[in-house]
């Protein structure tokens, strides 16, 4: 029993410096930009070891794969049928606009990392895995929202489009708000519903 213990506490602490080297990882690229940016100074910035950064990510490619591919934080997915397809498609779409700013604040980010895996063939199997792993977790999510039939694309078509267009609008929305407002967005997932489930 004490040893269940002591391993989940190795996993606790094991998960807190990935994300301590996560944060520093992304302030340090926001700061200096990607290729600027070394785990020497990573690691300080973390006030860890560069082992540290080893004994979590295999590369620096693999750390920076993994800052990517971090989620905001912030309100979590709805998980139950309560209510409409409208209004669980509405708060689908609160929680996009509550993400927004943190997915904003990720995109010169995920926008360096494209540009250097452009010209890293080594990336792209990394990036295809990532994506994928991304695409079922968002399918899960949907398929334990909507019934299949409630929506007019099938649950893996609506994650792709999801994992595509959430970061998408971050990017417009960041140079002009004004352009696509908070009603935009709800009317943008209201109609994802289908003709026969759009009842409000």
């Amino acid at each position: 029993m004490s040893r269940g213990k002591s391993e989940e506490g190795i996993s606790e602490r094991r998960a807190q410096t990935r994300e301590r080297l996560l944060d520093a990882a992304g302030q340090a690229i926001a700061e200096k930009g990607l290729h600027e940016t070394t785990l020497d100074e990573i690691a300080a910035r973390a006030g860890l070891t560069k082992g540290a950064i080893y004994d979590n990510f295999s590369s620096k490619d693999e750390l920076f794969l993994a800052l990517v591919a971090r989620r905001p934080v912030g309100p979590s997915w709805p998980s139950e049928r309560r209510g409409t397809v409208k209004q669980r498609l509405r708060q689908l779409a609160k929680l996009v606009i509550e993400e927004n700013e943190a997915t904003r604040r990720m995109a010169p980010i995920r926008a360096q990392f494209l540009l250097y895996a452009l010209t890293h063939a080594e990336t792209v199997g990394p990036i295809s895995s990532l994506f994928e792993e991304q695409l079922k977790r968002t399918e899960t999510r949907i398929r334990a929202l909507f019934d299949g039939s409630e929506l007019n694309l099938p649950p893996r078509e609506f994650a792709i489009l999801l994992e595509n267009f959430i970061p998408s609008l971050a990017y417009t929305r960041s140079w002009s708000p004004q352009v696509i407002s908070e009603k935009d967005i709800v009317a943008i997932f209201e109609s994802f519903a289908r003709p026969s489930a759009k009842r409000s």
